[in-house]
């Protein structure tokens, strides 16, 4: 076998690859004795067609097992005697394949970057101090009030908290905001729309103007809706409301006894203790999280070199993926996705080279470092992710059927390297902290 290598751009090489004959002529005999032993002709018993008989019979079929099965191993003892580190096969062409003069073809592959790792022992790195204040504790007891308050219907002026029925309609240069926006919705009008009398409210003002409110007042509101609204149509507009209450409902917040009774807690201390418990976790996470996007940031300032483009591509379907399944809860997703296409590609595209560049480093120090996945990281890994779709709806899912899908699509190492970036992440994160 003769093998000639291209270079095809940044990390990609072409392989001209020629086999003999004689090479070649194994694997062609093999299939043609699979052939003659199985084709069932009629005439023939299986096995008893005559060879030549079945050569015309099966030309075209021979001829692709049989360009198929070298293609499939000459390629592999090509990569292995150029000595590559591929990353993706990219293509195979121009194949020419003759009994009498074997095979060729063209092999396209990427290959991983050659690059020089920058120092990465005791990366700097900024430590802040985990800390949760009294006045941190006490919002969360106000949200765990609010979440547990109860509202009852009050003969009395909307207070803050309060909730309230309303009737508005809404108009722009005296015609009403429904027309000259059509997709204004219930910003333009409702009726026997509840609302809470709590920022942030849905129309900019609103809560100002209805507290103080009895059911049955009446009164006017302008409004300029900000330049960031989240209606882009109405940005910059200007609207007259007017207003009607219908009806009020008290907000009841629970006191502290009735507070901890609900949550199944013994006292406002226990209560207390456990908020600042959860708070202190949260925030050790995002310190960590912080620390690591420096670390991060070092690496890749570090470092500039050019990348497999099938890798960057793949993942940056993966990251478009991501990003796609989102936006798909939120309303007007179609619309927005059509109206963002180029803008959703290009910072898809951004993100996966980052990610590819960052995952390309890690790997390295990986090696450097002799980190790497262990088989029960990968089983634990598998076997949350089966637990994780048996909940989503395929019941029959199973660690050993995920193992099998990602072998077959190539998942399985994308799993491994995910588990091997977080472990020399971590490793990074020790070194830089002694």
């Amino acid at each position: 076998m003769k093998v000639e290598q291209q270079k095809a751009g940044d990390c990609r090489i072409k392989l001209v690859i020629n086999v003999g004959a004689e090479d070649a002529r194994p694997d062609y005999e093999k299939i043609v004795g699979e052939y003659v032993a199985h084709a069932r002709l009629p005439g023939f018993r299986p096995g008893k067609a005559p060879r030549a008989v079945i050569l015309r019979r099966f030309e075209r079929e021979l001829d692709e097992d049989v360009r198929r099965a070298l293609i499939a191993r000459f390629h592999r003892q090509a990569i292995e005697q150029e000595k590559l580190d591929v990353v993706n096969i990219v293509d195979v062409s121009d194949v020419l394949f003759s009994v009498e003069t074997g095979i060729s073809f063209v092999l396209t592959v990427d290959v991983a970057p050659v690059f020089k790792l920058p120092k990465y022992h005791k990366i700097p790195l900024k430590v802040n101090a985990v800390e949760v204040t009294e006045p941190q504790i006490d919002e969360q007891v106000n949200v765990l009030r609010r979440s547990m308050t109860r509202y009852e219907a009050a003969d009395a002026p909307v207070a803050a908290g309060d909730m309230a029925q309303i009737d508005y309609t809404a108009t722009t240069d005296g015609k009403p905001l429904g027309e000259v926006y059509p997709d204004s919705g219930r910003f333009a009008a409702a009726t026997g729309f509840w609302t809470h009398a709590a920022e942030p409210s849905f129309i900019p003002g609103l809560v100002d103007v209805l507290i103080g409110m009895k059911a049955g007042d009446n009164r006017a509101l302008a409004v300029k809706f900000p330049k960031d609204f989240a209606l882009e149509s109405l940005r910059g507009v200007k609207a007259a409301y007017s207003l009607t209450v219908q009806a009020v409902r008290a907000a009841l917040p629970p006191d502290d006894g009735e507070l901890v009774k609900q949550v199944g807690i013994e006292s406002m201390d226990e209560l207390r203790r456990r908020l600042r418990e959860n708070l202190e976790q949260e925030a050790a996470r995002a310190e960590e999280q912080r620390q690591r996007q420096e670390i991060s940031d070092y690496l890749l300032k570090k470092a500039d070199f050019p990348l497999p483009q099938s890798v960057v591509a793949q993942e940056t379907q993966r990251v478009l993926r991501q990003m796609l399944g989102e936006i798909g809860q939120r309303p007007g997703a179609s619309e927005f996705v059509e109206k963002n296409r180029e803008t959703l590609l290009s910072n898809a595209s951004q993100a996966a080279t980052t990610r590819v560049r960052l995952s390309t480093m890690l790997g390295a120090i990986a090696a450097a470092e002799k980190i790497e996945a262990t088989e029960a990281e990968i089983n634990a890994e598998l076997a949350a992710a089966a637990s994780y779709y048996a909940s989503r709806g395929e019941k029959d899912m199973t660690p050993a059927k995920l193992r099998e899908r990602m072998e077959e699509s190539g998942g399985l190492q994308q799993v491994a390297h995910e588990i091997r970036d977080g472990k020399v992440m971590k490793w990074l994160l020790d070194d830089a902290k002694a």
